[in-house]
């Protein structure tokens, strides 16, 4: 069976078909970062998908040191384990820190005010925090169902929505006789909602632009 990193890249291609259609933003955002402003900070960088797209020095950030090595291979230089939640890069600060692809929505309510509050304080003068958050539909429940089925690997997937309104993401991959299951848990993110963390978490919304049923936003220090 391939590696859980290499799993996440697969599905991310063949069934979500996230390769690139964010990195314009967050590129774009690094790009005018001031000169001296510090460099980027990737929050949940995963495999390095956006990291290594962007224009400028990136500090790739992740729990899993997996994920981290084959975003290091991608190059992405300077790599990170540690938990979004809390982590310390001393004086360090930066211009932009950017937690792509729904990230922060994997943890709970306090989790992302924690997260948004270390970010928060992690900001270089005139940086911005820049995330995507989308409100996902909840379904009461979707059976198990065939997602994809490419280069000798197939997911299947169902969905559940626990008693909380978090949405669970029962997943299967088969390559040959292996198989590999775990759950994705992940909260619904409207802009109210995003607005009252961020408010919790002493950042304020400057931007937000709509992409499909995702909002990019920027944020700033209140």
């Amino acid at each position: 069976m391939r590696s859980t990193a290499e799993l996440y890249d697969w599905e991310l291609r063949h069934v979500h078909h996230r390769v690139d259609e964010d990195v314009a933003f967050y590129a774009g955002l690094a790009g005018s970062v001031p000169a001296g402003a510090g460099a980027v900070l990737e929050l949940a960088c995963g495999t390095g998908r956006v990291a290594a797209r962007l224009p400028q020095p990136v500090v790739g950030l992740d729990l899993d040191p997996a994920m981290l090595a084959v975003a290091r291979a991608r190059g992405v230089r300077s790599v990170v384990c540690a938990d979004m939640r809390r982590f310390s890069f001393g004086p360090a600060r930066f211009g932009l820190i950017a937690i792509p692809y729904n990230s922060l929505q994997l943890l709970d309510t306090d989790g992302m005010v924690d997260c948004l509050r270390c970010a928060r304080d992690h900001l270089a003068p005139g940086g911005v925090v820049a995330l995507e958050a989308t409100p996902f539909a909840a379904p009461a429940a979707v059976a198990p169902e065939l997602l994809a089925s490419v280069d000798g690997v197939t997911l299947v997937g169902s969905l559940e929505v626990g008693g909380d309104g978090v949405l669970h993401y029962h997943r299967r991959f088969t390559e040959g006789g292996d198989v590999y299951e775990d759950v994705v848990s992940i909260r619904s993110l409207d802009i109210g909602a995003l607005c009252r963390v961020l408010d919790a978490a002493g950042l304020r919304l400057r931007t937000a632009r709509q992409d499909g049923t995702r909002v990019l936003a920027t944020t700033i220090p209140v």
